[in-house]
């Protein structure tokens, strides 16, 4: 699988990284990135299910550096996605989203006495962005690999959007899903 069949396979996803931005929806863009070290790592297995290893190693990889490492990007989308916090279970004590002021200016990975440290979701979704391009590469480059083995299995799964004009919608399609979105106007 080359780089370009990757990203098309990705940007039913990718696509809305802009539009989210555009809309200045920075809250429901923090929530979308943040599930893609699970979708990235799911495609890599060997069954095509997402594990918490699968998300760690992924993240660790591909976006891990000295302020966040893949644990605790783990714990922010475990305590974002499924309890509604942002108090931190390591070494974070708080996790402080922010976007760009009307100026353009962030803080970005700046780190308390506290224990809380700064994320700008702007920042956040570039760097997530870019750990995507990486991993399209690795991908690419080593198509003997397991990982792109599995990627090459399991990526016919992956949702799609099916349509000639998708600013009326489309169908949706996924291994268990086909949602039809209507193209007609209501009165």
């Amino acid at each position: 699988m080359n780089k370009e069949e990757l990203k098309k396979s990705f940007s039913v996803y990718t696509d809305q990284i802009p539009l989210l931005i555009g809309a200045k929806a920075y809250w429901a863009l923090l929530h979308f990135i943040i599930i893609f070290p699970d979708i990235c790592g799911a495609l890599e297995s060997s069954d095509g299910e997402a594990t918490r290893g699968g998300y760690k190693k992924w993240a660790q990889r591909y976006m891990g550096d000295s302020f966040l490492s893949g644990e605790e990007l783990y714990d922010m989308r475990c305590l974002l996605l499924h309890q509604g916090r942002t108090l931190g279970t390591k070494r974070y004590t708080n996790y402080k989203f922010s976007q760009p002021d009307s100026n353009g200016a962030s803080v970005h990975k700046n780190n308390h006495s506290d224990g809380s440290i700064d994320i700008d979701v702007h920042m956040l979704a570039g760097e997530m962005q870019h750990g995507l391009d990486k991993w399209f590469d690795d991908i690419a480059k080593n198509p003997n690999s397991i990982s792109s083995i599995n990627v090459e299995k399991n990526i016919k799964y992956l949702v799609q959007i099916e349509s000639s004009d998708k600013s009326f919608g489309g169908d949706i399609k996924g291994l268990n899903i086909s949602i039809t979105a209507s193209t007609s106007s209501k009165p």
